[in-house]
């Protein structure tokens, strides 16, 4: 059997805080590893949980990415792009930009595309390169 896991699971897996959900997220991830059922989740679920841990619970951006890792790294949970998650991850450890903009930027650079943003963030990583849209203009 696939389940497609929310963010809610995950937290409730990473913070063991809760008396009857932490249990039960815990369970469905150790069914998953012993190979009993197989859990999937999206790029969009992986950046919610970023968010929440980081504007909700105040996790430190170090404690993030090691909850994180746990999460791309389990056995039984699939994920499109993990390769990409995974360069996201280092942009945003490596890098003062949010999750969000890691995640474009790992995105543009697996793809090998550049970026057209108004954020000057993307300036912070020499693997791709930001095209100001002011300066479209004198591109063509």
């Amino acid at each position: 059997m696939k389940l497609f896991v929310d963010t809610n699971i995950f937290l409730r897996y990473l913070l063991a805080d809760h008396k009857t959900q932490s249990p039960t997220a815990k369970k469905l991830f150790t069914e998953a590893k012993e190979g009993k059922l197989t859990l999937v989740t999206h790029p969009l679920v992986i950046s919610e949980i970023f968010f929440m841990l980081s504007s909700y619970y105040r996790f430190t951006k170090e404690e993030i990415i090691e909850k994180m890792r746990i999460v791309l790294l389990f056995e039984g949970l699939e994920i499109k792009e993990k390769n990409i998650l995974f360069q996201a991850i280092s942009f945003y450890e490596e890098k003062n930009i949010d999750f969000v903009d890691a995640y474009v930027a790992a995105y543009c650079f697996k793809s090998n595309v550049n970026v057209c943003s108004f954020d000057k963030d993307f300036d912070k990583i020499k693997e791709i390169k930001r095209i100001d849209p002011f300066l479209l203009d004198k591109l063509s």
